[in-house]
């Protein structure tokens, strides 16, 4: 009886996921559209031209290539085009409603069909969070020369989220940590009250041991994964820098990699389409400390959501397309 009601509850979370995501999207787009003055936004979006739109495009391409290969760098052994491909799909599937949730989800299964559940969750692990090396790098020496009052809140955040992969798996790289991490592993795996998670977790904390302690002995191949991470990072903050300086935005070059940071933070949240709302949202706020309009602001995250939507759909494609020959 137990059993059913539970699978009943996880049957109607599965609808109400995504439904709740889809609506979560769509209101927060109506609140942020109900306060913009359309001429002004039309008028906006009229500046930027083709040219453009295609280099800016060609930017963001880039920066999925960048991490793919930053990904790869992690288990050379397995085929960059797959490693690739994954990417394609998370920009397809973070398209569906739950958003992050379902890209995730569908990088999960790539790299599990490739080396096992708990290798690639520990991949999907460590690159999560080395990702926000670079990000939080950029953000905080972007915060020291930034032209405008930041949040206290907003620098916080900043720091600990620099600090966090740094503590965790960064710790795992020191074989003092790295050897009381194995011991608790153990302890886990051979605590009867835990049941199955606790094995789960023991294991999967053993084998994310095994994993930095071999790319410890690799500096050279961690130091190029941290490398192509600041590449796509840099890509993603040119893009915001050419969208904005061709729309006329008042906001200074350098303050580019602070505001991008928070940006994508804010999308982290996992209910939501494609970001959709967040991002606006996100934006609305941190440019509004520059004394921009509500309606000039909302052109970039809409001309930035509509290149990421086209992203996923190219995306899709070619991974369906990839799937069909091989």
């Amino acid at each position: 009886m137990l059993r059913s009601e539970k699978a009943r509850s996880r049957s109607v979370w599965r609808i109400a996921r995504p439904v709740l995501s889809l609506a979560l999207s769509v209101g927060l787009m109506l609140y942020i559209l109900s306060g913009v003055d359309w001429t002004v936004l039309r008028r906006c979006l009229r500046l930027m031209s083709p040219g453009y739109l295609a280099l800016a495009f060609a930017l963001l391409l880039l920066n999925d290539f960048f991490l793919s290969f930053k990904c790869f760098l992690l288990r050379p052994d397995l085929p960059f085009w797959r490693i690739y491909r994954m990417f394609l799909d998370m920009r397809f599937f973070s398209l569906m409603p739950g958003g992050n949730v379902a890209s995730e989800a569908a990088r999960l299964l790539t790299l599990r069909e490739m080396t096992g559940t708990q290798t690639a969750a520990a991949i999907i692990i460590l690159d999560k969070q080395t990702h926000m090396i670079p990000a939080q790098t950029f953000c905080l020496f972007s915060l020291l020369f930034a032209t405008v009052p930041v949040p206290r809140p907003l620098v916080w955040l900043a720091l600990w989220s620099l600090a966090w992969p740094l503590l965790m798996p960064g710790a795992l790289f020191l074989p003092a940590a790295c050897a009381w991490a194995r011991k608790h592993s153990h302890r886990l795996r051979q605590w009867k009250l835990g049941g199955r998670f606790a094995r789960a977790l023991g294991e999967q904390l053993a084998l994310l041991c095994d994993f930095c302690q071999g790319l410890a002995r690799h500096p050279r191949q961690l130091r190029l994964h941290l490398f192509f991470g600041f590449l796509g990072e840099g890509c993603f903050i040119l893009t915001l820098m050419l969208l904005c300086g061709r729309l006329g935005l008042p906001v200074p070059w350098w303050n580019w990699p602070w505001l991008s940071s928070m940006m994508l933070m804010a999308m982290v949240i996992p209910f939501s389409v494609m970001g959709m709302g967040v991002r606006e949202g996100a934006m609305v706020l941190l440019l509004s400390l520059f004394g921009i309009s509500r309606s000039e602001a909302m052109s970039l995250p809409l001309i930035l959501s509509a290149l990421v939507l086209i992203k996923g759909i190219v995306g899709g494609a070619i991974a369906a397309l990839d799937r069909r020959f091989h």
